[in-house]
């Protein structure tokens, strides 16, 4: 996946739509999950949250840093690295902790998707928005 896709969706497309696969992959999963809850579905968006977590997506996320300065990038980095991530984990641990008092039987996490398909749309949102600014910022950098 990072050899073929990950460079031919950057080059050809943008940042901007490379910023778009892994949300839109997972809406789409989790509107499978929600019409047909069945273990195969739900390994199906498993995989693909895998593989394009760790490919165009981290590719994607590394290239927001390009027009930034140095000092703003390593500020940043460390910034989203040690406490943003951290934060956001510990948040998916209380929900998950309590969803698992709301949600007793395998089927009824069917509708576990509604609120995932919630968070989706405004992840899309902000990765459109994080496209403008990157395609703004390098338009600006190479005038």
């Amino acid at each position: 996946m990072q050899l073929v896709l990950t460079s031919f969706v950057m080059s050809r497309w943008g940042l901007g739509v490379a910023l778009l696969f892994l949300p839109v992959a997972a809406l789409l999963g989790s509107a499978a999950f929600l019409a047909a809850p069945v273990l195969l579905v739900g390994s199906a968006l498993n995989t693909a949250d895998g593989g394009f977590s760790y490919s165009i997506n981290q590719s994607a996320k590394e290239a927001l840093y390009v027009p930034t300065t140095r000092e703003e990038k390593y500020k940043a980095k460390a910034f989203i690295d040690m406490f943003v991530q951290r934060f956001a984990k510990a948040v998916a641990v209380g929900l998950s902790l309590l969803i698992t008092t709301w949600f007793t039987g395998f089927d009824s996490l069917r509708w576990l998707s509604l609120l995932t398909m919630g968070v989706l749309v405004l992840w899309i949102i902000a990765a459109r928005y994080a496209g403008r600014v990157f395609a703004q910022k390098e338009a600006a950098a190479s005038s």
